[in-house]
């Protein structure tokens, strides 16, 4: 099934089999701040990331949506972009906000990185 995947003002990201253009699945985001990037893809391990206009980043695993996404606080503006990297044994989550910085965290550690 190829997926494809919206995000907006509401607080749910909604996942769509592009092939029969139906609804999929919804991912409850628990926040009210808008969607601001979202990527996902097959290489990605099954997890979907989404940055928001408070600053926060949620990881979702796809796979099972009826788990809690991981959620990644401290960067101050609105994330502009994310992206999942790496590997099984090392999967990465890299963020960037309006004011310049940029996070990495390692998603298995539990650890985060500014620069």
């Amino acid at each position: 099934m190829t997926l494809a995947v919206t995000g907006a003002e509401s607080r749910y990201i909604s996942l769509w089999d592009a092939k029969t253009e139906l609804r999929k699945n919804d991912l409850y985001t628990s926040t009210d701040a808008p969607v601001t990037s979202i990527a996902y893809g097959p290489s990605h391990f099954g997890l979907l990331c989404a940055g928001f206009t408070d600053g926060s980043v949620r990881v979702f695993d796809v796979r099972s949506p009826e788990s809690r996404a991981m959620v990644f606080e401290g960067l101050g503006g609105n994330i502009l972009d994310c992206k999942l990297k790496g590997d099984h044994q090392r999967p990465l989550l890299i963020a960037g906000d309006s004011n310049g910085v940029i996070q990495f965290h390692e998603l298995r550690m539990g650890s985060s990185h500014r620069r």
